[in-house]
């Protein structure tokens, strides 16, 4: 305060607050990552070998593009209309969405065995796997499966078919 004063005192005018000529790059972390090659046989080799349901899992994102959190979250009450519409209470912006699900979508669901629980995939959204997340060393398959499903964090939230 003391500052303006003694400018104003001073005589001094024409000054601007330089702040609004400022301009702050925004980061684009938006990600749009799809697979490439045969990188979708080799993720399907490596879930069938890790087993559960991870195939199933990462068929149906790559069906329907849902975030990890989404599939994660899923419950066989939230379909409707036969299976081929999935509600989504629960998304990133706050707002329910439903997802209509093609035949493919809709006939991984059918092959699922249910769970008492009424959850559809019986994972937790942070781990996309109900068990270590670990594969042995030795077997060549075993290092592509370890290294895919580490990477199926970023992975599992962008999944497009390319």
């Amino acid at each position: 305060m003391s500052m303006l004063l003694q400018i104003k005192e001073w005589g001094i005018d024409g000054l601007s607050n330089p702040v609004p000529r400022v301009t702050v790059k925004t980061s684009n972390n938006a990600r749009d990552r799809r697979l490439h090659g045969e990188e979708e046989q080799l993720l399907m080799v490596a879930a069938r070998e890790y087993g559960g349901n991870l195939e199933a899992i990462i068929r149906f994102a790559l069906e329907t593009a849902m975030r990890r959190g989404e599939i994660a979250a899923m419950r066989w009450g939230h379909l409707e209309k036969g299976g081929r519409v999935l509600i989504v209470p629960d998304t990133k912006n706050g707002d329910p969405r439903m997802v209509p699900l093609s035949t493919t979508a809709a006939g991984i669901l059918r092959d699922l065995p249910r769970r008492i629980d009424g959850k559809v995939w019986g994972v937790r959204a942070d781990s996309t796997s109900p068990k270590p997340l670990t594969a042995p060393a030795a077997a060549p398959t075993s290092r592509i499966c370890a290294s895919m499903t580490y990477g199926m964090r970023p992975l599992l939230g962008s999944l497009r078919r390319g």
